[in-house]
C-alpha cells in the first residue's frame, strides 16, 4: 500500500516510471529488516509459528487408519477361472484445530469401504486371456459406486500382444474438497462442499 500510493504520487509529480519506482521503493523499505538479518529471522519465525489466519502455520494433526487385504482363490476355482478378491477400509480423523478444516467443535471422522473381485481365464491354448473385474466403493457422505473393468489380451507372437480394454474409475472428493474452511485473509475464505456449510453460513437463506 505504501509503495502504491508513493508511486502514484511520484508519477503525478512528473517523475519517470523508474524514478517513481525507486522513490516509492525507498519509502516502502523504511524499517523493513533485510533478508537474512537477525531481525528478519525473528519476524519470520514469529509469523510461521502463529496459526493462520494471524500467521502462516497449518496445525494439522490429522490421522488416516487403513486396512486392506487380498486373497487368491485360484486354488479352488482354477477349473472355472483365476479369481482374486480383496477389500479395504479407511478412517480419516481430521484435526486441524480449526485452522484448515471446519473442526473447531472437535475432530471430523470420515469412513470409506471398498471391495473388489477379479476373474481371469485363458483360451485358445493360452493365446487369448480374458479378465473381468468389478469394484464397489462406499463413502459415508456419498452414494456407493460400482466400477467395472474388462481386458482381452491376444498373443500374436512371442513377446507380441494385442490388448483391448474397457475400464471405468471413480474418486470420492478429498477431505479438503469436503471440509476445508480456510480463512486466507482479506475477507476471503475457502470452503469445502459439505452440505453443512450451507446452513452454517446461511447460504440456504441468503444465497451468495
Amino acid at each position: 500500500m505504501q509503495y502504491t500510493q508513493a508511486f502514484l504520487a511520484n508519477k503525478l509529480a512528473g517523475l519517470t516510471d523508474l524514478d517513481a519506482h525507486n522513490a516509492a521503493r525507498q519509502l516502502a523499505d523504511q524499517g523493513r529488516p533485510m533478508p537474512g538479518s537477525p531481525e528478519f529471522k525473528a519476524l519470520f519465525d514469529q509469523v510461521r509459528k502463529r496459526p493462520i489466519p494471524q500467521g502462516g502455520l497449518f496445525v494439522d494433526k490429522s490421522d488416516l487408519y487403513q486396512v486392506e487385504g487380498q486373497y487368491n482363490l485360484t486354488e479352488w476355482t482354477s477349473k472355472f477361472a483365476d479369481i482374486l478378491v480383496g477389500g479395504n477400509y479407511k478412517t480419516y480423523v481430521l484435526n486441524s484445530e480449526g485452522t484448515l478444516f471446519a473442526d473447531t467443535a472437535g475432530n471430523i471422522t470420515i469412513n470409506e469401504i471398498g471391495a473388489y473381485i477379479q476373474a481371469g481365464r485363458s483360451f485358445l491354448n493360452e493365446k487369448l486371456r480374458l479378465t473381468v473385474s468389478g469394484r464397489y466403493d462406499k463413502h459415508q457422505n456419498f452414494e456407493g459406486r460400482f466400477t467395472p473393468r474388462a481386458t482381452a489380451l491376444f498373443k500374436v507372437a512371442e513377446n507380441n500382444n494385442i490388448r483391448l480394454s474397457f475400464q471405468t474409475a471413480y474418486r470420492f472428493p478429498s477431505t479438503q474438497q469436503q471440509w476445508i474452511n480456510l480463512n486466507v485473509g482479506g475477507n476471503t475464505r475457502l470452503l469445502g462442499g459439505d452440505p453443512s456449510f450451507r446452513q452454517f453460513f446461511k447460504f440456504d437463506t441468503n444465497p451468495v
